[in-house]
């Protein structure tokens, strides 16, 4: 159920692709389909302001981000009504309630991508960074919350965490994936 900020036009053609994602996460963590209410916003300035907000530090930090809310909440403040990423979050609160913030952040980015870019171009990105910073040791950046950027688009612990959990998947499937979800919450 959508609800649009009367200061934008409303695309038919972004919420029929976040259905088909929904039908594939859905699909993936064997959940049926649930009923998700999706604020849409231009900015995170006005998701914000939605939230209550007269000022907040991080409403002036990014042109896009949003939020993933209890009660099936997702605000969005990328301009847009297709926001997978944060609609990740609501499968993964739901199936692993204690799940770490950096699986959380990379499950999230590889079936949404992170900001405006999807997954296959945040992973090209992180590869360009590794190839330029060969010295860069990802072990020392595993906190989703640190700022660390290339390019000003490709956040660098979401997108190796991304990567981790595709090998899993790969190596290993996706029961491995949601073991590694379900028991415990660090890191190791």
């Amino acid at each position: 159920k959508y609800y649009i900020s009367p200061t934008k036009n409303f695309s038919h053609d972004e919420v029929e692709r976040q259905k088909a994602d929904i039908k594939l996460l859905s699909e993936f963590f064997g959940v049926e389909k649930f009923l998700i209410f999706y604020y849409s916003a231009v900015s995170p300035e006005e998701v914000f302001k939605l939230k209550g907000f007269d000022y907040h530090p991080m409403m002036y930090t990014s042109d896009s981000g949003g939020f993933a809310e209890d009660y099936n909440i997702i605000i969005s403040g990328n301009n847009s009504e297709y926001y997978t990423h944060e609609v990740v979050h609501l499968y993964t609160s739901k199936l692993f309630p204690g799940i770490n913030s950096y699986f959380d952040e990379g499950i999230a980015t590889y079936f949404g991508g992170s900001g405006k870019f999807d997954y296959q171009w945040q992973k090209e990105k992180l590869k360009k960074f590794l190839t330029e910073n060969p010295d860069f040791d990802v072990l020392k950046h595993l906190n989703v919350y640190e700022r660390l950027y290339f390019e000003k688009e490709t956040p660098v612990p979401y997108v190796v965490s991304a990567v981790l959990c595709e090998m899993i998947i790969a190596k290993f499937g996706k029961e491995k994936l949601f073991s590694v979800f379900k028991n415990g919450t660090s890191l190791e």
